[in-house]
Parts: C-alpha cells; sequence; structure tokens
C-alpha cells in the first residue's frame, strides 16, 4: 500500500541547496592544478598509464560535475512523514536523524531504512536547527552519537 501525500499544511517546509555552495579562490584552483600536475606527471615518469588515466578521467569528472548546478530540494513536514525531493518518507522507513553542525552551515541527516550506507541529507537553509529538533523529535529519534563520516569530512574541507 502506497502512503498518499498529505493534504493538510506542514508542520515545517523550507528550501535549501542539497550540497553548500563553496567559494572556491583562484588559490584553491592553483592548488588544485598544481597537485593534479604534479601527480600527472609522476604517473608518465613512472610509466603508470592507468594512473594516468585516473586522473585525467577524475578531473574531467570534476569539472563536467560542478558545471552543473546543484539542485535545489524542498523538505515539508507532516505528522504522517516527510517530503523530500518529492518523495514521501513515512515516519516507519526512518531509523533516527541528526544535525550536523559545521562553521559554514547545518545539515539535517536522516538515517533511512531504504538508503544504502547513506543518509538522506539536506541543508536546513534559513530553519533553525532547533525548531527542525523539536519537530522531528517527535517522530523520530535523535542520533546523538552519530557523526560527520570522514569522505565528507574531507570533501567539506577540500571543497570538493
Amino acid at each position: 500500500m502506497e502512503t498518499q501525500i498529505p493534504t493538510d499544511i506542514p508542520l515545517l517546509s523550507w528550501r535549501a541547496r542539497r550540497r553548500p555552495l563553496h567559494e572556491r579562490t583562484h588559490v584553491w584552483y592553483t592548488i588544485a592544478t598544481i597537485v593534479t600536475g604534479v601527480l600527472f606527471g609522476y604517473s608518465i615518469a613512472t610509466k603508470a598509464w592507468t594512473f594516468a588515466g585516473l586522473i585525467v578521467l577524475t578531473a574531467v569528472a570534476y569539472w563536467f560535475g560542478h558545471r552543473i548546478e546543484d539542485p535545489v530540494d524542498e523538505i515539508a513536514i507532516w505528522v504522517e512523514g516527510f517530503l523530500l525531493d518529492g518523495q514521501f518518507v513515512p515516519w516507519s522507513h526512518c531509523k533516527g536523524f541528526w544535525l550536523n553542525q559545521t562553521r559554514e552551515f547545518t545539515e539535517l541527516r536522516i538515517d533511512h531504512d531504504k538508503t544504502i550506507n547513506r543518509d538522506l541529507i539536506i541543508h536546513t537553509g534559513p530553519v533553525s536547527p532547533l525548531a527542525i529538533r523539536t519537530v522531528f523529535s517527535g517522530f523520530i529519534p535523535e542520533l546523538t552519537q552519530r557523526r560527520e563520516p570522514v569522505l565528507d569530512i574531507i570533501q567539506r574541507l577540500c571543497k570538493i
């Protein structure tokens, strides 16, 4: 049985980017170019052609991936569940939530039984983390012991 999207007014809703908008300076681009060049030069000097190909593919994929503007997701929360990016998720499919607060932004992460080793993530945007915590804690537990995964920390620090 498929759950219908509620028609009443949501308890809380907002729109926010899926990923933070990083401000990359000339210094960032210079360092990235130097690192890529050094790795590519090393792979050519050692005749590691697979590594050279991997570096080129990674650089091209990064360039293409960042030319596309990140979508803005919308989340709406009801007593029955929440709607994220057009997909309704009932509370019974959620194990818990946690708020990842950094210096630049705060993001809501929802541990969902349908995701494979990943949380559902949306930035809190203009909404207070306290308001989000208050609403969500009425339906699913807050996972206070959860921390940001190491790869996500590296991505955030490198502004990838």
